[in-house]
């Protein structure tokens, strides 16, 4: 999920369990020091902004701040199970909440009846103009990128008609990121989609997404279905990403971190990988910098099978990440990893425990961690086991807590060890109140009169939420 501001992206990342019927909402509060929750509490007042939408974390971004505007945007796909029934089944919508008012409006159908799948939701962005980009496409059923554009500039209520664009080859997700100063500082509009081969390719605007283009292939492997995930962040200059060879039920997965600027591709170390982005060759991801190598030992357990969560960059503009691996292959015990690149290596530190899989059907789905666009030290996770104790909380099979942790010092990373955890006032996580199967997305902080933060989360059944929390001040942890 992306955030806008006035300068460009603050984003955030989200996932939901596809084609289930689900609800949007935003929630506002300050949380009072020492205040207890109970089981299934929300913390504050809840706003609903969509009464049936569900979202992939694998497209961005689904929600947007136009701090210009004073609004927030959502774009999510209806089900025929949820709220309007099969009247709205596989709508993609959007609606906005107008921040001074609290006023949210109804939702504005872009595209009626496409495809009840949660691949589907559009991404959005704010163009400089003011106006909104829309683009979405089915799950690879044709081979379509849809978009369309609002009508005028601070207003999410009047879209211009849909216009297609034909990749060729199937096509799912959309994710969009605008770099100010490529063509020589004309800029350049990208959407990184899923299209020949099942891999990352590219599209191009020259014109803000008015028209597009191909551009090209980001990363290959594989051939038919297999298919690197992969997770994009952008400060602007550039476009950051992390990703894995193939799905982690089909592969032992490694973690991988490249960037994109000007129509090429780098390594984390700034090594020019592709110098013409725009053609059908690409590396493979082995050839990006490695985050993670699977085997790896972290206190004397063997991970493997990564994948890709969230990604973010400090104030010098040096990447960071999460991503979650299995204990020796086994689906009942994933581990939350935290990497941060210091300008020459990733550090990795593990996390905490993310217990087991949502459902069976998926046994990679987690409650994810949510990462600060703002404050690298600052992060989210939800998990099936309380990181202080390492004890599950309420039923094994799909209770998730969400904590807010500060994860690090500015300058150097920090193991992640049992005393970050534990009750002290230096080191504690703060309750922010239990949901079933909560799953958090990339926070972003939003003006309401205060350092106000915001994340989405996963509800029972697919039920989305987003919430904006106005968060109690972290110390930061002492160096060890």
């Amino acid at each position: 999920m992306n955030v806008v501001s006035e300068k460009g992206s603050i984003l955030a990342t989200a996932r939901a369990s596809g084609g289930v019927a689900s609800a949007v909402a935003i929630a506002l509060w300050t949380l009072a020091a020492g205040s207890a929750r109970a089981e299934m509490d929300i913390a504050g007042s809840l706003i609903q902004f969509n009464d049936n939408g569900a979202w992939s974390w694998f497209e961005d971004e689904r929600a947007i701040v136009d701090a210009a505007a004073g609004k927030i945007l959502v774009s999510s796909v209806a089900n025929a199970a949820g709220t309007g029934g099969a009247a709205r089944n596989g709508d993609v919508e959007v609606v906005s909440y107008d921040i001074a008012s609290g006023q949210v409006t109804s939702p504005f159908t872009l595209h009626d009846n496409l495809q009840a799948d949660d691949h589907n939701s559009a991404a959005l962005w704010r163009r400089p103009d003011g106006k909104y980009l829309a683009m979405y496409a089915k799950h690879g059923s044709d081979q379509l990128s849809r978009y369309r554009i609002s009508t005028t500039a601070g207003d999410p209520t009047q879209w211009g008609p849909e216009q297609t664009f034909n990749n060729g080859a199937g096509t799912t997700y959309s994710n969009l990121y605008y770099l100010p100063d490529d063509r020589g500082g004309a800029g350049r509009l990208y959407n990184f989609t899923r299209t020949a081969n099942f891999n990352p390719n590219i599209l191009v605007s020259n014109d803000h997404g008015s028209t597009w283009s191909i551009g090209g292939r980001l990363v290959t492997t594989g051939t038919g279905s297999h298919r690197p995930y992969v997770r994009y962040y952008s400060d602007g200059e550039k476009i950051h990403f992390i990703t894995t060879e193939q799905h982690p039920r089909n592969f032992d997965n490694s973690v991988y971190h490249g960037y994109v600027q000007n129509g090429q591709l780098f390594s984390s170390t700034g090594t020019l990988l592709d110098g013409v982005l725009f053609d059908s060759s690409a590396v493979a991801p082995s050839a990006l910098t490695s985050v993670f190598d699977t085997g790896a030992s972290f206190g004397g357990e063997t991970m493997t099978h990564g994948w890709t969560i969230d990604m973010s960059v400090d104030a010098a503009g040096q990447p960071l990440a999460v991503f979650q691996a299995r204990v020796d292959g086994n689906t009942a015990d994933h581990r939350f990893f935290y990497a941060r690149f210091d300008g020459s290596t990733w550090n990795v530190n593990q996390l905490a425990k993310a217990g087991g899989f949502l459902y069976g059907s998926e046994p990679d789905y987690t409650g994810l961690v949510a990462l600060d666009p703002n404050d690298p030290d600052r992060l989210f996770i939800s998990s099936k086991i309380d990181p202080r104790d390492d004890e599950y909380e309420g039923l094994p099979d799909s209770h998730h807590e969400q904590r807010h942790h500060r994860a690090q010092n500015v300058h150097h990373p920090l193991p992640f060890n049992r005393c970050q955890w534990e009750r002290r006032a230096h080191c504690s996580p703060t309750f922010l109140g239990q949901r079933y199967r909560d799953v958090p997305l990339r926070l972003a902080r939003v003006a309401l009169g205060g350092a106000v933060h915001g994340f989405v989360s996963l509800y029972p059944h697919g039920a989305t939420q987003m919430t904006v929390r106005s968060l109690p001040s972290v110390p930061s942890l002492p160096a060890v």
